[in-house]
């Protein structure tokens, strides 16, 4: 049996423990290396990957340098040159503080460093290899940092073997670079993958051109700019207008005194400000920055810096809800003094029609009269032979526009029924999302869309006739956010159902929308005719009937 005395770990042992608590993932590295580089003061950040950056990562800026001596030390545990004090705590302005990074990232890695300042003559060059140093010496350079990180965790197997695919540790790198060059718009930042340029914005850029550049303006056009003030708090930025609300965070930058930061109490005060303007499992789409005084901020509560806590909480999350409101109210999406709620059902009823409602097959379902009723513009109504069937108009769509899809989708090799666009549809693809465009291309390819790609554009000259007169740079970008959550099937065939499925979804009439009389009666004479007609491509069920039988004891007849 293994001696379970206590004793003191190893420095080797401490040292991986600190380096996986900082160092997760390669995306943590680039945030790391970034946020020193804007500590820097630099004007140009430069970044080059390769395979997801599990291979390689070099970060370049041209800021002020590290002084040779300081180098020297620079990768030691909690050395620093940001804090030297408690008291700094309460007043930091830097992104880094803890001289955690480099020291992490020297033990979870081969790390090259290669500075100089403006004053030096020439610079320095450091390796530090499985937390080891192999040299300290001088070095031809330009002024600035560059700093080269391979073979991540090499030495930590256990960690390495959590990593993802390339393509979805490029995407969390790429969301944490976007997200930086939206906080600074008047620095450059390039980004290549496997020499392949994916990013490059220009100096002193104004926001709206920024946006442009870093989510491109197919997105850009579906933003609502945020302007709030509260006591202490300034909050500026954009929110999405409610129909391009997704279902994963991608889109989603929340900075707090510039800090890059995660925050569920904040998200949950946008979705309550959003309350049933979008689906419940759905999250708006947020480029935020929040600044508050420092002593009213604590950094240091998480290895990775990527959450903070304030000194006030409720009173935070309240003026981002308030913003929010004001924001969608003065776009017209709401009315500030009317806002809607949900309306509690009177128990015993609830109770009542818990027991009564039955999911019954269509095929049971028959029409007893030609007339629909639409309810809220979200129901369906009609008297059948049996009772009363309820349909969910949304759901309904949805189901029978995916078994359109997929018919076309499975008849690929035939002739689809295509129409030509008068003029080129240009939808600019957000940097996040590239990692997917040839995914995308293959999909859309085959559902019968005539379409181009550039580095950061699709050109659309054709379309299905099923998308005739719909959003359709809407529901492409859509299609990017499916693949986001699908990226990790290791066959293409395996997200084809999640994705035609979303979709259909995107395709579909909303809860909300009005229909003619027409409309309805033709959505229920489409649905007799799918192959599947109790519920959406979801699982989620799109018929309920009450039996008359069922009425009649409701009411005690």
């Amino acid at each position: 049996m293994r001696n379970r005395r206590i004793r003191k770990l190893p420095k080797s042992v401490i040292s991986h423990i600190a380096a996986g608590q900082v160092v997760e993932r390669p995306s943590s590295v680039v945030k790391e290396l970034v946020e020193n580089a804007l500590d820097a003061a630099s004007t140009k950040i430069e970044i080059e990957l390769e395979n997801g950056g599990i291979d390689t990562i070099i970060v370049s800026d041209n800021g002020s340098g590290i002084e040779s001596q300081d180098l020297e030390i620079a990768w030691d545990s909690y050395t620093t040159s940001k804090i030297f004090s408690l008291e700094d705590f309460s007043r930091l302005t830097t992104h880094g503080f803890r001289g955690e990074a480099l020291s992490s990232i020297a033990n979870a890695a081969r790390l090259k460093i290669v500075s100089r300042t403006e004053k030096a003559r020439y610079g320095t060059e450091l390796l530090v290899e499985n937390g080891q140093q192999k040299y300290l010496r001088p070095a031809g350079s330009k002024r600035g940092t560059t700093v080269t990180v391979d073979k991540l965790f090499s030495s930590l197997p256990a960690r390495k073997k959590f990593l993802r695919s390339p393509k979805i540790e490029l995407g969390h790198i790429l969301h944490v670079i976007s997200g930086y060059a939206l906080c600074y718009p008047n620095i450059s930042f390039r980004v290549f993958h496997n020499s392949t340029l994916l990013l490059s914005t220009p100096l002193n850029q104004i926001q709206k051109a920024r946006l442009t550049s870093v989510l491109g303006a197919s997105l850009k056009s579906n933003l609502l700019v945020v302007k709030h003030q509260s006591k202490y708090i300034k909050i500026n930025g954009f929110i999405g207008v409610p129909r391009t609300a997704t279902t994963g965070t991608h889109y989603q930058y929340l900075f707090v005194n510039n800090r890059l930061v995660a925050d569920l109490s904040i998200i949950k005060s946008l979705k309550k400000a959003y309350n049933t303007l979008i689906e419940p499992k759905r999250t708006p789409i947020l480029i935020l920055f929040l600044e508050l005084p420092s002593d009213c901020v604590d950094a240091n509560v998480h290895p990775r810096k990527e959450k903070v806590r304030f000194s006030n909480p409720v009173e935070v999350v309240k003026a981002v809800e308030d913003a929010v409101t004001k924001t969608l109210a003065k776009a017209g999406y709401i009315s500030v003094k009317d806002r809607p709620s949900h309306r509690e059902m009177n128990t015993e009823l609830g109770t009542k029609l818990k027991l009564a409602v039955q999911t019954w097959k269509p095929s049971s379902i028959s029409m007893k009269s030609t007339d629909v009723l639409q309810v809220k513009n979200v129901f369906l109504i009609i008297e059948s032979s049996q009772g009363i069937a309820i349909y969910d108009q949304h759901a309904v769509h949805e189901r029978i526009l995916y078994e359109q899809i997929f018919n076309t989708y499975e008849e690929s090799a035939k002739l689809k029924k295509i129409s030509r666009l008068t003029n080129l549809l240009k939808v600019e693809i957000p940097i996040t999302d590239r990692p997917h465009l040839e995914d995308a291309v293959k999909i859309l390819s085959r559902l019968g869309f005539a379409l181009k790609t550039s580095e950061r554009t699709v050109k659309i000259s054709a379309i299905p006739d099923m998308y005739s007169g719909r959003d359709v740079a809407q529901i492409i970008l859509d299609l990017f956010e499916d693949l986001h959550a699908e990226s990790e099937a290791t066959l293409f065939d395996d997200i084809t159902h999640r994705t035609l499925s979303y979709l259909a979804c995107r395709s579909a009439v909303k809860a909300g929308d009005s229909l003619t009389k027409k409309q309805c009666k033709d959505l229920l004479h489409q649905l007799s005719g799918t192959k599947i007609a109790h519920s959406c491509p979801h699982g989620r069920p799109l018929l309920y009937e009450i039996s008359h039988k069922e009425l009649e004891r409701m009411f005690h007849r």
